[in-house]
């Protein structure tokens, strides 16, 4: 599980994560890494964060669109049962 807290101009990625031995037992593991949120200074940087805009709306368009085509192909299955 990761979670991730906005602290003002950082954020704080929290990784926890549980091992499960086989002789029994839990043993919790944490991490936090805090990342500077202003990465962007130079032209190139610019381009580089309008590339990586619209890679994120590209992957939320399709899966979007993968989660509809799903949805139809259940209605449908469900609808001859």
């Amino acid at each position: 599980m990761c979670l991730v807290f906005l602290i003002l101009s950082h954020v704080a990625h929290v990784r926890l994560t549980v091992e499960f031995p086989p002789t029994g037992g839990a043993i919790p593991h944490w991490t936090l890494r805090t990342v500077k949120l202003i990465r962007y200074v130079s032209a190139m940087d610019y381009f580089v964060m309008a590339c990586e805009f619209i890679l994120v709306l590209f992957i939320f368009y399709y899966g979007i669109e993968e989660a509809i085509e799903v949805s139809c192909i259940v209605w449908k299955i469900s609808r001859t049962l």
